[in-house]
């Protein structure tokens, strides 16, 4: 007897506990059944006196959610029903049927939404027995040579689906903010060999992306992720094999999915380059002074376009020096991504217009016959193909025909020569480039989920191959040993003769 008022007073308090952590989440669900306020706050009410008044009946604590909110739909079919009766009693409804009538079809329509809601929310498997069962009218033999599983896992599914919907009936749903505010979500690879469209055309729609955003953090379920992008499980189902087929997303602890790749984050991008300053700045300065002092010996090697300005110079040289840094990183063979393609993938969650310094540049190389060149776009050239033609007839003009040379070009032997001045230079800017991606990767692990930390070293560093350019002629700029060039000076650009 004793046991049983202790359990009474410990449902009676872990009742009171969900009613004031929830009072809110319970008006609000009242709100949607009634058409006013004061109704609202009526219904809520009734709903917190049963709660309280039928404590005492809950035996399995492991389905509290869903006694708790089978009396909220019990109490609120009541209301609904006294409700009509009144209207009725009052002449506000002369022309609708009797009362019970009335009060029956309302609960009859909303118990049947309900039932569609948990069907659509219910895993394929679910879902599949379910529907070929009750609404096909097939045996559990039938259902099982049609799904191809035993008859006791059909059996199974459908004891278990009988419990998930008479649970999930009475719940509360809500969509989550993704079903009317979708997350921005861009996809970015850096393959090895040949991609195909498919597997870029997944993020011509929003609902992959964000279906990625939505499982970055913590594992989801397919339900789960159809309630917080506002889609039916049945739809969610498909994109998610099209994700796992390409290796974006990984199926974990049974039914549950977790995001499979990197995400860089406005949150990781700030701090990453724009808190980088205070080091990167003085450190980049002293490598610009050692070039700028070194400039009267470069010119002496006699390359075409020695007499060009110092900034000039400081600009070609700098990049040259960033791009060697880069080339001398101890090579990482990429993962294989699907097919015999090997590279790295990585999304963002914002535009690249947020950040305009960094995520516009790009490095280009272009090999001819004869000639090369190489070069960094700041955002300068719409079209950085065109813009490679014509800087490669810039090259040969200048070799060929005398034309005035609008940058450095270099004779293999000259740039080997520039190369051995500058090698302290090279060094120092190896180690500074070393030293940005291992800060980069740290700052990564505060960021990235456990899932996809072993990725964080190869794709990070990927990315910093593009997006560091950006963000060290920035640095070159606020150091105030480089100046602004003028209009179309081509300061980035170096020539190469074969």
């Amino acid at each position: 007897m004793n046991t049983f008022k202790e359990e009474e007073i410990m449902n009676q308090i872990e009742i009171r506990e969900f009613v004031s952590e929830n009072i809110k989440t319970i008006f609000a669900y009242s709100l949607s059944r009634v058409s006013n306020k004061d109704e609202a706050e009526d219904l809520a009410q009734d709903i917190v006196e049963a709660l309280l008044k039928n404590a005492h009946k809950l035996k399995n604590k492991e389905a509290v959610y869903g006694y708790i909110w089978g009396i909220a739909s019990n109490v609120c079919k009541k209301f609904l029903y006294k409700r009509q009766r009144q209207n009725i009693m009052f002449g506000e409804l002369n022309d609708l049927p009797d009362d019970t009538e009335i009060s029956d079809n309302i609960i009859v329509d909303e118990e049947i939404s309900h039932l569609r809601r948990e069907l659509s929310l219910l895993s394929r498997e679910y879902r599949e027995c379910t529907v070929a069962y009750y609404f096909d009218g097939m045996s559990c033999s039938e259902v099982s040579k049609r799904l191809g599983i035993s008859l006791e896992m059909v059996k199974y599914y459908l004891f278990k689906t009988r419990k998930i919907l008479k649970e999930g009936i009475g719940m509360i749903r809500e969509y989550g903010e993704k079903s009317y505010k979708p997350g921005t979500f861009h996809f970015q690879t850096l393959v090895d060999q040949h991609t195909n469209n498919q597997y870029w055309d997944l993020f011509s729609r929003k609902l992959p992306g964000n279906i990625l955003l939505s499982a970055y953090y913590t594992p989801m379920t397919v339900s789960e992720l159809s309630l917080e992008l506002g889609v039916l499980t049945v739809y969610t189902e498909d994109e998610i094999e099209l994700l796992e087929k390409y290796k974006l997303i990984k199926a974990i602890s049974g039914t549950k999915y977790q995001t499979n790749m990197i995400i860089f984050t406005k949150a990781y991008e700030k701090e990453v380059f724009v808190n980088a300053d205070t080091w990167c700045v003085p450190e980049i300065k002293k490598i610009l002074l050692a070039i700028k002092e070194l400039l009267p010996e470069i010119r002496k090697v006699g390359f075409r376009g020695s007499d060009l300005s110092d900034n000039h110079l400081l600009w070609s040289l700098y990049v040259q020096s960033i791009f060697n840094a880069q080339c001398d990183n101890e090579y990482v063979e990429n993962p294989e991504l699907y097919k015999g393609t090997h590279g790295v993938v990585y999304g963002s969650d914002y535009d690249e217009e947020e950040y305009p310094t960094y995520g516009i540049s790009g490095r280009f190389n272009y090999t001819g016959d004869k000639y090369a060149i190489s070069f960094v776009n700041f955002g300068t050239w719409d079209n950085w193909s065109d813009a490679a033609k014509e800087i490669m007839r810039d090259v040969k003009d200048t070799s060929e025909n005398g034309k005035t040379a609008e940058f450095p070009i270099y004779t293999s032997d000259e740039f080997e020569s520039v190369k051995v001045i500058l090698k302290d230079v090279l060094k120092a800017m190896g180690m500074f480039q070393s030293k940005f991606e291992e800060n980069a990767c740290e700052i990564m692990k505060s960021h990235a989920p456990d899932f996809v930390k072993d990725q964080i070293k190869t794709v990070v560093s990927a990315k910093l191959t593009f997006m560091s350019l950006g963000y060290i002629g920035d640095v070159g700029l606020k150091s105030e040993v480089l100046e602004m060039p003028e209009k179309d000076q081509k300061v980035t650009v170096t020539g190469f003769i074969l």
